[in-house]
Parts: structure tokens; sequence; C-alpha cells
């Protein structure tokens, strides 16, 4: 065996170890640069989403000033008022009556 695990390890696997040993894991690198990380994805996301701000998206409020924040938010419910209506209303709305009127 020479130290080493031979079977896998799974969630919620039950694996006997013979008398005496332990089991090590693998130091991680530390993750003080996840953050810009993290925000620079989510800004990415926000920016392929039409009409979606990255505060929207995530609530972070941090860069951002009153009369910003403000007119984003007004521009981003426009656009999903409008998505809504397009959405719900055309595709899913129109042909449920439709149908429930020739049902009827």
């Amino acid at each position: 065996m020479n130290g080493v695990l031979e079977t896998g390890m799974e969630p919620g696997a039950m694996i006997p170890l013979p008398p005496g040993s332990d089991i090590r894991f693998a130091d991680t690198p530390d993750t003080k640069d996840f953050s810009p990380f993290a925000k620079h994805i989510l800004h990415a996301i926000a920016a392929g989403i039409p009409g979606l701000t990255y505060e929207a998206l995530t609530g972070d409020l941090s860069e951002t000033t009153y009369s910003s924040i403000r007119a984003g938010r007004i521009e981003a419910k426009r656009h999903i008022e409008a998505l809504q209506h397009g959405v719900i209303v055309y595709q899913f709305c129109r042909p449920v009556w439709r149908r429930f009127i020739t049902m009827l």
C-alpha cells in the first residue's frame, strides 16, 4: 500500500483503515486574491446580460453613489418589465388563453 489509499474517496464513504494510519489532506494555498477574481467574474456576467447591472446582480453598493444606483435601477426595472411582458404575456399567457378559449 505504501501509504497510498488504493480506493476512491467519495462523500459518505466508510473506508476502513489499517490500525495506526491517518489521513492527511493537502495544504491549500491562501485565497486572498479570490475576492478580486470573483468580483471580476461577476462584472463579466452582469455585462453579458442586457439591462442587468453588477449592483443589481450582487447587491454590492460599495462603489456607487445614490444618483448612479437610482439611474441604474430605473433602467434595469424598465428592461425587466419589458422582458416580463414580452416573455410571460406573449409566450405563456396568450397561448394558454387561446387554448382555454378553444376548449370552451
